[in-house]
């Protein structure tokens, strides 16, 4: 299994434990810099601790707030 900032991924179960297998697109890999800690290639996918920020769907009427790193918040009274 790869370990954190090891490439090339293709999905979750192919990194060790929690960690993820980050699609990307040639940008940075979160948690990770890149030219160091194995982060060679742009078109490679990588294992990271990072996951990516989620929309959360507000527009429901309910009454949570979002907590950190969820989204889609309009102002800062929809933030927990």
């Amino acid at each position: 299994k790869l370990t954190k900032c090891q490439g090339h991924c293709k999905k979750d179960d192919d990194c060790d434990g929690d960690l993820i297998c980050f699609k990307r697109d040639g940008e940075p890999v979160p948690g990770c810099l890149d030219n160091e800690e194995n982060v060679e290639s742009a078109d490679w996918d990588y294992c990271t601790d990072f996951s990516p920020l989620k929309s959360v769907d507000k527009d429901g009427g309910g009454s949570s707030k979002l907590t950190k790193c969820q989204g889609d918040c309009d102002d800062d009274d929809d933030c927990d």
